[in-house]
């Protein structure tokens, strides 16, 4: 009695356990897919920047001048957005870019870098120095979701996500923000009037719930 009682509470602690360890599995999965994302320009941010170079080495390292506008996806770079820094205009900062060697041994020489490349440059900086931040946010984001069981929430981020893009479409950031709204308003629409509807009679809301329903694990 005590030893199959002893078991029980083993069986059941263990079943926790690994509920927990795929919940954080799932988040990092997902975290890890928005920090790809996130560096994908018009669906991560959007961004321009005009650069001068202010010294040159020999060597071929540069000190350059930067003034930025970016605009970041908000369902992306949530914390960035947060901290009121979403939308950035005329961002000044300087930056050393590195020289790029060719050739090999006494003959090589590096390779002197065009304005579209300095651009480019300046803002993935931009972009690099946001991401990490925003990275280990959103895990705890998509955490706490896993947790509380709250995965209608996907249809939101998700809706967000792909609305930044599709509301940015002819280069106008301002268009991005509001499609990504739109996009998040949308999928708690669907929430609130679609999926009650389909939720009996789809297959693929039904396919959608049975991915979850593994991981409770009955002892």
């Amino acid at each position: 009695m005590i030893g199959g009682l002893r078991n029980l509470l083993e069986n059941k602690r263990k079943a926790q356990v690994f509920s927990y360890l795929r919940k954080i599995a799932i988040a990092l999965g997902i975290a890890a897919l928005f920090f790809i994302l996130s560096l994908y320009p018009s669906l991560g941010y959007f961004g321009e920047a005009d650069t001068s170079v202010r010294a040159r080495d020999p060597m071929g390292f540069w000190l350059v001048y930067a003034k930025a506008n970016m605009t970041y996806n908000p369902f992306l770079y949530s914390l960035t957005w947060l901290r009121g820094e979403g939308i950035l205009t005329d961002r000044s900062f300087i930056f050393i870019s590195y020289p790029v060697y060719v050739g090999g041994g006494e003959g090589s020489h590096p390779v002197w870098r065009t304005p579209q490349e300095l651009e480019e440059e300046a803002t993935i900086r931009l972009v690099l120095s946001q991401l990490y931040l925003n990275l280990i946010y959103n895990f705890a984001i998509v955490l706490v979701i896993e947790i509380g069981k709250l995965r209608s929430l996907y249809f939101c981020l998700i809706g967000g996500i792909i609305g930044f893009p599709i509301g940015g479409i002819g280069g106008i950031p301002f268009g991005a923000t509001l499609g990504a709204v739109a996009g998040f308003v949308g999928g708690i629409l669907s929430i609130i009037f679609v999926l009650p509807r389909l939720r009996n009679n789809s297959t693929l809301v039904k396919w959608w719930d049975s991915l979850w329903e593994r991981e409770e694990i009955k002892v």
